[in-house]
């Protein structure tokens, strides 16, 4: 057996192994793109597996990971139908030929892509990106809304994630900076979970986390006793 034949077959059984899942979308290297990731440092990425664990690191890390940034935006239209606004960029993508951002079905309207820098082209392609030879030092910017918002008994719940970096079976250190604006007039910030969001203002909640494993956040939210 010839040694392109056996990258295939390895490759294969990895069910597309590297992912990295943000706010309910997939990122994924291409067939090609992935095996240059899968077999330049596989022992050393196997070597520090976490198998999704939760695990938030108390100071930055010193090496290069994925940022991955949110703004969220609650409109009062958003209580009604459930449908709020979505920047997010990322930075620090794999430099690869090929790779593409999949989001849910069902859940994502009005996808744009509004920045793409150190990436020879990217695009949108049904619900998701296309990006093509991405550089070392890349950065996308995308604008979208996203079915987030769930009614609950006292008011609503917005929940974000899995955000996680997946190679194999581990997951790997990303940052995710996440902001929340939301109508003051209209809600009332209750709780977060499972971490702390800072109130940076009156209706403007915030987190920037190192972690590797598994993020979810839910932030629930009372309805204003006029309203």
């Amino acid at each position: 057996m010839n040694r392109a034949n056996d990258n295939r077959i390895r490759l294969a059984a990895t069910s597309m192994a590297l992912l990295i899942m943000l706010c309910g979308q997939t990122v994924a290297a291409t067939e090609d793109s992935l095996q240059q990731l899968l077999f330049s440092d596989w022992e050393q990425r196997a070597a520090e597996v976490n198998e999704g664990e939760l695990h938030v690191f108390a100071q930055p890390l010193q090496q290069t990971v994925h940022l991955h940034q949110n703004h969220i935006t609650i409109t009062p239209d958003s209580l009604r139908t459930g449908w709020v606004l979505l920047q997010q960029c990322h930075e620090n993508l794999d430099a690869v030929a090929d790779l593409q951002i999949r989001f849910t079905r069902g859940r994502t309207r009005e996808l744009e892509v509004t920045e793409a820098q150190g990436i020879e082209s990217a695009w949108v392609e049904g619900g998701s990106v296309q990006l093509r030879n991405i550089g070392k030092q890349s950065r996308l910017c995308l604008r979208l809304q996203t079915l987030a918002l769930h009614r609950t008994d006292e008011g609503v719940e917005l929940v974000t994630g899995p955000y996680m970096r997946r190679f194999l079976d581990g997951y790997y250190p990303m940052r995710v900076q996440l902001t929340v604006t939301y109508p003051q007039q209209q809600l009332q910030f209750q709780q977060a979970a499972p971490l702390a969001f800072k109130q940076e203002a009156a209706n403007h909640l915030s987190l920037d986390v190192w972690f590797e494993g598994r993020l979810t956040t839910r932030l629930r939210f009372a309805r204003r006793p006029d309203q």
